[in-house]
């Protein structure tokens, strides 16, 4: 049974209207504002007037500036007089600023209800078939910034020490829409190299196998698990796109990427046998 909230935080999911829940549409039919924040993801099938054409009301475009430098404070107004409807693609709360909102919703005392969608992590998950317990940290892979001296090291960081519990490593890439910025698969693997330079880890080689996923879930979407030297040969196509490098892989994990995705067995074995005798019996001095 529906009640009145005051703020309704919706995700829109990973591709478009297939993905938007009968409880999120029952509130934006019903609200008296809807806000649309779009500038930290993309979805292959969905447009900004999809909102209008499916629910016969004009949403109010967000930018970065009105969520991080203005707080939301144009969705808090909104949700203060009325019913107030701010979605976004993927999961509503994969966004450190969009749980700020809720926060300060509540600060405020207006009643907030979450409506969850299908994030990335269900999006690769579901696509390459690996063990949602096998995972480690989550990172973001940016492109580095030379001129200030910045290289994003902590996700190497982060991929290093994944490697030696032998989890897998999901890498978000590189993405600003407002800024047309949208790290592909082979841009990824030149960053990691970078950062490799710089770290010396011993992690970023041409045998690395990347598991690379583009649109996941859509029907064209891609996977594609190839060593780091092989990612230019996969035609991966627009974005977005992520990259999983894995741990040591499970038997039924394997299963599904050879059966599924035609990946070639020897190529997983090589793999986990260079994750269990080079990273995860490798202990710093």
């Amino acid at each position: 049974m529906l009640y009145s909230p005051v703020l309704v935080v919706g995700g829109i999911g990973l591709y478009g209207a297939r993905d938007i829940t009968l409880g999120l549409t029952e509130y934006l039919k019903r609200a008296d504002k809807v806000f649309l924040e779009v500038y930290t993801s993309v979805a292959p099938s969905f447009s900004e007037d999809l909102i209008k054409d499916m629910f016969g009301v004009e949403p109010v475009l967000l930018t970065r500036r009105d969520l991080e430098e203005r707080g939301g404070e144009p969705v808090l107004r909104a949700a203060e007089t009325g019913l107030a409807v701010f979605v976004t693609l993927g999961h509503p709360l994969m966004a450190t600023t969009h749980r700020m909102l809720v926060v300060e919703a509540r600060r405020r005392g207006i009643d907030v209800v979450i409506l969850p969608a299908p994030s990335v992590f269900d999006g690769v998950v579901s696509a390459t078939g690996l063990h949602v317990y096998k995972f480690g940290r989550i990172a973001t892979l940016v492109y580095p910034q030379p001129e200030y001296g910045f290289y994003p090291l902590s996700t190497y960081e982060a991929l290093l020490d994944d490697l030696r519990r032998g989890l897998h490593t999901l890498l978000l890439l590189d993405l600003k829409v407002e800024e047309g910025v949208y790290m592909d698969v082979p841009d990824a693997a030149r960053v990691l190299l970078e950062l490799e330079e710089k770290a010396g880890g011993g992690v970023v080689r041409g045998e690395l196998l990347i598991i690379g996923v583009a649109r996941a879930t859509a029907p064209d979407g891609v996977v594609a698990a190839v060593r780091l030297r092989e990612v230019g040969e996969v035609e991966w196509g627009p974005p977005p796109h992520s990259i999983i490098i894995p741990g040591l892989l499970h038997e039924s994990e394997m299963e599904y990427l050879s059966i599924v995705w035609g990946v070639e067995r020897e190529v997983l074995d090589s793999w986990n046998s260079i994750v269990r005798n080079e990273f995860m019996y490798t202990r710093d001095t």
